[in-house]
């Protein structure tokens, strides 16, 4: 009786953990981004969205969750996977003088993956994100949908995370 409860819970453990490696579980046990206003602007109107991050002081880390509905559309420059990491602050510095935002002046409420940006262990940044191959752009609370100014702008970035494997992922 005993070997098989050890035999059903092993069966249980192996199959939870194989589902997880496939669909990690992202826990998010930081503090809410506390959202500013930003400035009054016009449709068409460039945007930097890193513009006020020092990536020089400080731990920096990027997240990068891809919903499974969004894979069948994702560009094909971004891997195979579900979460991806930087702690590349080259990478992030290189993103925040190169990747700019058209302000669309409208919201998408569809999207399902999505961007954290962490200082020393606090999400200063978060947002959806949508890397198709026709369409790239980020959702935010501050600014609704901002389109990228030039085509695949995030994937040419995000491609260069690196893949978690993690079945638990804590933020």
């Amino acid at each position: 009786m005993k070997t098989r409860f050890t035999q059903g819970a092993v069966v249980i453990i192996t199959v939870v953990l194989l589902y997880l490696t496939f669909h990690p579980l992202v826990i998010n046990s930081k503090k809410e981004v506390d959202y500013k206003p930003h400035k009054l602007i016009s449709k068409g109107e460039i945007v930097n969205v890193l513009e006020n991050y020092d990536f020089d002081s400080g731990k920096w880390e990027m997240y990068l969750i891809i919903a499974e509905s969004d894979k069948v559309s994702i560009s094909k420059d971004i891997p195979n996977g579900n979460i991806f990491k930087t702690e590349d602050k080259n990478l992030l510095k290189e993103m925040k003088k190169n990747c700019r935002f058209i302000y669309e002046k409208s919201d998408i409420a569809t999207i399902e993956s999505e961007i954290f940006l962490l200082k020393n262990e606090n999400i200063v940044f978060r947002g959806g994100i949508v890397l198709d191959e026709n369409m790239q752009g980020l959702q935010l609370p501050n600014y609704g949908w901002l389109k990228v100014s030039s085509r695949k702008a995030l994937s040419k970035y995000c491609k260069r995370l690196n893949r978690v494997y993690s079945p638990i992922v804590i933020l």
